[in-house]
């Protein structure tokens, strides 16, 4: 019983590390990838790395640029053409992005 359970913890504590190493390179391996994307609706990235326990990516900042969580409510949602545009743009860049293998 006890001794097992806990001998069953250790290797998940140990499978986390390793699944949290995989995750970091993985996030690095992409973002090195997008940093070498050129499309005018994906952000450069200038660079990533991690400090501590957090991976960063760096980007160009967007003067002005807002999340799209205020027109997700009800009283304030975006026009219909506004939307169908937002979805252009991004298809876009999702197939730009995956024709080049990310």
């Amino acid at each position: 019983g006890g001794p097992a359970h806990q001998h069953d913890q250790g290797e998940d504590a140990g499978g986390d590390e390793e699944k949290a190493r995989i995750a970091r390179k993985m996030f690095l391996s992409e973002a090195h990838m997008v940093g070498l994307l050129q499309h005018p609706h994906i952000l450069p990235i200038y660079d990533a790395g991690e400090e501590g326990d957090y991976c960063y990516i760096v980007t160009e900042h967007v003067h002005g640029a807002r999340t799209l969580a205020a027109y997700c409510k009800p009283d304030n949602l975006l026009r219909i053409d506004d939307v169908v545009e937002i979805v252009y743009k991004c298809a876009r860049a999702l197939h730009y992005a995956h024709s080049r293998g990310v």
